[in-house]
């Protein structure tokens, strides 16, 4: 059963990819569809990797990091990681691998776009983390979960954003 807060979201991939199939404008096209899907993060769960989290607790972060967004990454208020070079704002299931999936839908019904977007999630991994994960696979992850585990990466579970 689709979700109502993926319809609108839905709605925009299926123009976009009936425009996508008629030959028009693909490489802008694409670009809408990766807009609209980093768009689908501000309603995707939130998931902490068990280290990101224990590196939180080391430097004093007040909160879980599920409280805290992309935006709250470098603010003192926030996860006070100023150059971003400690935490790493992750897609689970990578944008590019997102594309791939919508387009090679060959009947495009609300389902079918619900099942490649509704599992979409975000997740807070550290940089060194997110560096075994691309070496494993990078944007090309079919199966995240399994990437992942190769990578050694331990997700503490996904919960809805607390922010």
């Amino acid at each position: 059963m689709i979700k109502q807060e993926y319809q609108e979201f839905i709605d925009i991939i299926k123009v976009t990819l009936n425009i996508y199939k008629m030959n028009q404008s693909k490489r802008y096209i694409k670009d809408i569809l990766v807009r609209t899907l980093r768009m689908i993060e501000s309603i995707s769960p939130l998931d902490v990797s068990n280290k990101a989290q224990e590196k939180a607790i080391e430097m004093g972060i007040e909160k879980p990091l599920y409280y805290y967004s992309w935006l709250d990454q470098n603010k003192s208020k926030g996860m006070k990681d100023y150059d971003r070079s400690i935490f790493h704002w992750e897609h689970f299931y990578p944008i590019g691998q997102q594309v791939k999936d919508l387009l090679a839908i060959e009947q495009l019904t609300d389902e079918e776009i619900y099942n490649v977007i509704s599992k979409n999630k975000v997740c807070w991994i550290l940089k060194e983390e997110n560096k075994e994960l691309e070496r494993i696979a990078k944007s090309n992850r079919p199966n995240p979960a399994d990437a992942y585990r190769k990578a050694n990466i331990k997700l503490i579970g996904e919960k809805p954003r607390m922010w």
